[in-house]
């Protein structure tokens, strides 16, 4: 039988109990890490991974007012070119300053596309009965907008009234890149012929002229095909291109800072000699 002093019992029993306390702190500590896993971790600022997960749903889902804005402007800019391009015949049905429309009727239904000058897509719709579906976009913001004011015009008014009057400028203002192609060519072959019944720039290959019944024409000096005619009605017959297209739009934008500067100068000096009668006369009393 082995015998134990009292003092080594004692020590052994502190022993046993400290051990016990370090093991009941490890089981503790265990079982803090496994609650700790179960729950949704926390970020550096406290935000829960799946509250970040829902926010980030809540941004990239498409928000329900911008889906509907987005369907009305649809409707809207289908509704002026079906106007634009009121013939029922399929191919090019309408051609704009800055855009061209073709139709493409089929079993289900009929398919609109704006193109720019050199055919590239930029809007493409079908009309299935009453619904407009939108199959691309690519319209730059500002051509959206001039289409967008030319169909709250042409809901009120049709085409053929909205393109009457002799004034390509105002046609411009009301309809922007949606008014017909050659209108800026029409303002600036006015303003070519003004004061004379005929003109030949000394640099380029056109021709301007007009003939005894008012009607505006501009003519290829070379092929001596007609490009353009504007009858004193003010409709315009147009087969320039792309590139004549520019031509003309480069001669608008000179042409009406040219105007705008003269007006300017004439307002000045109109005011100015108002200015001098008026001294005089206070010198005169």
């Amino acid at each position: 039988m082995t015998f134990v002093v009292a003092g080594d019992a004692l020590e052994a029993n502190r022993q046993l109990t400290s051990q016990m306390q370090a093991f009941a702190e490890m089981l503790l500590n265990l079982a803090q890490l496994v609650s700790s896993q179960s729950q949704p971790e926390a970020d550096e600022s406290g935000i829960d991974q799946d509250t970040d997960a829902t926010e980030s749903a809540d941004l990239t889902e498409p928000n329900l007012g911008d889906q509907f804005i987005g369907q009305l402007e649809t409707e809207s800019i289908h509704g002026a070119v079906e106007r634009l391009g009121s013939s029922r015949e399929d191919g090019l049905v309408y051609q704009a300053e800055a855009f061209a429309v073709f139709r493409q009727g089929g079993p289900t239904g009929t398919t609109y596309q704006v193109a720019s000058p050199v055919g590239e897509p930029l809007m493409v719709f079908e009309q299935v009965g009453q619904d407009v579906h939108l199959i691309a976009d690519n319209l730059p913001p500002e051509l959206k907008q001039d289409l967008l004011s030319a169909a709250d015009r042409l809901q009120t008014q049709d085409l053929a009234v909205v393109l009457q009057g002799s004034d390509p400028k105002a046609l411009l203002s009301t309809l922007g890149e949606a008014a017909p192609g050659g209108t800026r060519a029409a303002w600036v072959t006015q303003q070519m012929l003004k004061e004379r019944d005929t003109f030949t720039p000394d640099q380029g290959n056109f021709q301007f002229d007009r003939d005894p019944r008012g009607n505006l024409s501009v003519t290829d000096r070379t092929t001596r095909q007609t490009l353009l005619q504007v009858a004193p009605t003010g409709q315009i017959t147009c087969t320039l291109n792309a590139e004549q297209l520019d031509q003309f739009r480069s001669a608008f934008d000179r042409l009406t800072t040219y105007e705008s500067s003269r007006s300017a100068a004439r307002t000045a000096s109109a005011a100015a000699a108002q200015t001098g009668r008026s001294s005089g006369r206070s010198r005169e009393r």
